[in-house]
């Protein structure tokens, strides 16, 4: 059975004169918005709740326990609740504790715990201002934990036996204002199943995993089934630990690294630097990590670097270091789409060969002198789009242009200094023939300097050209003054 009770008036739920016995097949209980009740349950119905699987109550704002001690009875010695799997709290302002006289509490099923806005919960807490799982027999097999919007300042985790958390999956820690640290370092070894770890909006969090005193030696943690680490809105993290160590994350498919201005910045005592967390010797320092990622984000408030496995897209975005990061070709060589918005580059260009690049995109480079690249970088680029970038004169040389044989569509616009898209080396004493096999469409868009296609002694060839569109090119007729173009 089933019971979803919202926006309930009474102060109660139940009717004193039912049975107990009456809900012994209820296997799920929602309750939501109910905003005058004090209470969930009386004591003498939960020892009938031997099938309850699944507990949610959100937004009962005058809600004090969830178990109530009948009048005129003492307080019980034990609660069990032996099928819940779930269990989820949000938005219960009011709420002080389980059960005001509980000396045990047992979920031994239990496998979801969430705990949202519940500011004056003390289910959690045996001693002030400290987050403890501190009933006995809670679950040792407790998947998912989420605690949001917590005033706690530390998470105590020797309340159990570290077995407690070796089938814990998912941890998810959202507004806790004052905790400062996630785990003690001892704690590690135990979160052998531990797949995804989520850290939100943890104002004074210093580190993930805290270090123990006086511990000087080399650490080692392997987190070996993580695929998904998130680190977000965290101002005051400075490590992931603040000792010596490694770190070991051989499945991790998604890493989120965003606003957390003291553990990951692009500039050093407001010097550009690379992206350091990528330098094995920095932030992450000598770590095990499986860069064949799904999902990357790196944001540090101002420059923004993403990579999305399942499209092998790169973007950069606002880097203001003059040369474009080459480590992040190191992890990514397989990229096939580069797209560049509003970095401060003065050049593009990377000694790595690319050979599955096929997309780049160049927008808003004010600083971007020339785009030389080796011919290896663009042997398989298949579009090629440059747009705002204000301090470009040329785009190609011939070298360059030629190498571009699987090239189908090249779009140009709004780059007031481009004067030419060919550049003129002054070595061709006959005139020679560059051929864009492939190219079959070519656009040419608000470009007020450009004078021709080049000014050197070449001809150019568009056998494929099958679009063609200019626009406000202040001479567009003529690519070159001998030069002709030609389509099959």
């Amino acid at each position: 059975m089933d019971l979803t009770l919202k926006n309930i008036i009474s102060r109660k739920i139940w009717d004193d004169h039912l049975p107990s016995s009456s809900f012994q097949n209820l296997k799920q209980l929602t309750l939501w918005r109910c905003a005058k009740i004090k209470f969930v349950f009386p004591y003498a119905i939960t020892k009938n709740l031997q099938q309850l699987q699944y507990l949610v109550i959100k937004d009962c704002i005058d809600l004090e326990e969830i178990v109530a001690i009948a009048e005129g009875l003492e307080a019980a010695a034990n609660v069990v609740f032996p099928q819940v799997t779930v269990m989820v709290l949000e938005n219960l302002p009011e709420l002080a504790t389980f059960y005001p006289g509980i000396n045990a509490l047992e979920w031994p099923k239990l496998k979801e715990l969430v705990v949202k806005d519940c500011q004056k919960f003390k289910m959690f807490t045996s001693e002030p201002k400290s987050l403890c799982l501190d009933q006995k027999d809670i679950s040792l097999d407790l998947k998912l934990l989420t605690l949001k919007d917590d005033n706690s300042i530390e998470i105590c985790y020797n309340q159990h036996p570290t077995s407690f958390y070796q089938n814990l999956t998912h941890l998810t820690l959202r507004n806790c204002e004052n905790i400062k640290y996630v785990f003690p370092s001892y704690i590690v070894k135990s979160l052998h199943q531990l797949q995804q770890l989520k850290i939100q909006n943890c104002k004074v969090l210093k580190e993930i995993i805290a270090k123990e005193d006086e511990a000087t030696a080399v650490v080692d943690f392997v987190f070996s089934n993580i695929t998904s680490l998130k680190l977000e809105d965290l101002p005051e993290l400075t490590a992931f630990y603040p000792g010596k160590y490694t770190l070991e994350l051989p499945k991790l498919k998604e890493l989120l690294v965003k606003d957390c201005t003291k553990y990951l910045s692009f500039k050093k005592n407001n010097v550009e630097t690379e992206c350091d967390i990528l330098d094995p010797k920095s932030i992450l320092q000598n770590n095990k990590i499986n860069f064949n990622l799904e999902l990357f984000q790196l944001y540090d408030g101002e420059t923004n670097i993403r990579w999305h496995g399942q499209f092998r897209t790169l973007t950069i975005n606002k880097d203001n270091s003059t040369n474009i990061p080459l480590r992040l070709f190191q992890r990514f060589g397989n990229v096939r789409e580069l797209r560049l918005f509003s970095n401060q580059y003065i050049n593009i260009k990377s000694p790595y060969d690319l050979p599955n690049l096929e997309v780049l995109d160049v927008y808003f480079h004010n600083r971007l002198m020339s785009l030389v690249l080796f011919s290896v970088f663009f042997q398989n680029l298949k579009v090629l789009k440059v747009s705002s970038c204000h301090g470009l004169m040329k785009l190609f040389t011939p070298s360059m242009a030629r190498s571009l044989v699987q090239l189908r569509e090249l779009g140009i616009s709004y780059c007031k200094m481009l004067t030419e898209i060919v550049e003129n080396e002054g070595d061709a004493t006959t005139s020679s023939e560059i051929v864009f096999n492939n190219l079959n469409k070519l656009s040419l868009e608000w470009l007020y300097s450009l004078t021709c296609f080049c000014s050197g002694n070449y001809s150019f060839s568009f056998p494929s050209l099958e679009e063609l569109k200019i626009e406000i090119a202040s001479i567009w007729i003529f690519f070159v003054k001998e030069a002709y173009l030609h389509q099959s």
